[in-house]
């Protein structure tokens, strides 16, 4: 596993937000449970896959994600999550030009990855890219050579992917605005009103 480029203050807004995952209680350790959407994860929202690739999904597929699951303790969702982290720490530089990697602090490069580990790539277009990185990428050039204000860049990642299944849900309008107010501040707070206002 190769070194982290994510500061321990977008992992600890990562953690913060996805919480640590138990869907049973009554079990010793701890238990997949299901996303807003219905998918099976574990750990620090994890999401667990068949061996195919397809999402484990459905209250009826307690008993198979159960089976699937190797997450007991914290110490192994940690340790799950720095795997995950290697993965999409790639995703989210692949979306990258050298002039805005070189460009980006720690902690800004962080929320980025904590906004790819909440939403995922986007879907390709035509021409096999992730239409979701292109529209980032757009927005780091134009913040890079100043011809976007922090508010206006506030304000754009504080509207962008804030509803799953179809309902706008309040914990990701707050994550969206923590992660843009670390990237725009180097600040990690989850009450951020005196510093920015959206």
């Amino acid at each position: 596993m190769g070194q982290l480029k994510t500061g321990p203050q977008a992992i600890e807004l990562i953690k913060h937000f996805e919480s640590l995952h138990d869907g049973d209680l009554h079990k010793v350790g701890l238990q997949p449970k299901m996303d807003p959407v219905g998918i099976w994860t574990v750990g620090w929202g994890h999401a667990l896959k068949r061996r195919d690739g397809s999402f484990i999904r459905g209250a009826d597929k307690k008993a198979e994600a159960e089976l699937v699951s190797t997450v007991l303790t914290e110490f192994d969702a940690d340790q799950l999550l720095m795997q995950d982290l290697v993965s999409y720490e790639k995703t989210a530089l692949s979306c990258l030009n050298v002039e805005v990697e070189e460009n980006l602090t720690d902690d800004q490069f962080g929320a980025l990855v904590s906004f790819v580990y909440n939403c995922g790539p986007g879907y390709r277009n035509h021409e096999g890219k992730y239409v979701l990185y292109q529209v980032w990428q757009n927005v780091f050039k134009e913040v890079i050579s100043k011809s976007l204000t922090e508010q206006e860049l506030f304000e754009y990642w504080a509207s962008s992917v804030i509803s799953s299944g179809g309902r706008v849900l309040p914990g990701l309008i707050l994550r969206r605005k923590c992660e843009a107010n670390l990237f725009i501040t180097g600040v990690l707070s989850f009450d951020f009103t005196p510093i920015l206002h959206h």
